[in-house]
């Protein structure tokens, strides 16, 4: 979690109480407090529950909702076969891609903007994990028209880096990322699909 969401979230909390909006203050100070809580207890652990992965999720989402009130909605699809209490992932993967998608894409498209979280199971083996907005693309975002010099965030960065990771100590190659460039029918940027995909491993 990059220093400043912190500072940002701590300055929206401090702009409700100045304008005295109590309600509003104290839920996203309860978010807020919520996803630290969260962050400190799994930031050492190696896999937690799909569940908990979900959930710290929402409680980021919805901070960033409140502070941009209401620039997107968000929907949260877990396919049926997907038991997220009983299935192990490794924490905060898929964060840095939300973020991305909030601060690259929709944000600077400005209106009808909306963040999909997905997880459906691609086989008995492999789940995937997808993070897509309808945001302005990585070329806008960008701002020079060169799709391979697209943006990439420190935190995606380290997230690659971690999934090599996984990949060498379980010996698998079983964790995978495909970042997606999404087009309208006239061929123009209409988003971005980041699909992450996890084994199967059972609490």
């Amino acid at each position: 979690m990059k220093p400043h969401f912190i500072f940002n979230a701590i300055n929206s909390i401090q702009s409700y109480i100045i304008d005295n909006d109590v309600d509003k203050a104290l839920h996203y100070l309860s978010m807020f407090s919520k996803l630290i809580r969260k962050t400190l207890l799994n930031a050492s652990k190696e896999f937690i529950p799909l569940e908990e992965e979900l959930e710290y999720l929402n409680f980021y989402i919805e901070i960033e909702k409140m502070r941009f009130e209401g620039l997107f909605t968000y929907e949260q699809i877990v396919h049926p076969e997907i038991l997220p209490e009983a299935i192990l992932i490794p924490p905060m993967i898929v964060q840095p891609f939300v973020e991305n998608a909030i601060k690259h894409g929709l944000i600077m498209k400005k209106e009808n903007c909306k963040l999909l979280i997905e997880v459906y199971n691609v086989d008995s083996h492999h789940f995937n994990f997808i993070v897509q907005d309808n945001g302005v693309g990585r070329i806008q975002s960008n701002g020079n028209g060169d799709l391979r010099n697209a943006h990439q965030s420190k935190g995606m960065q380290i997230v690659a880096e971690r999934l090599n990771l996984l990949n060498g100590t379980h010996q698998t190659n079983a964790y995978q990322m495909a970042i997606i460039d999404l087009l309208d029918e006239q061929g123009n940027p209409a988003g971005t699909r980041i699909e992450i995909t996890f084994p199967i491993v059972e609490c």
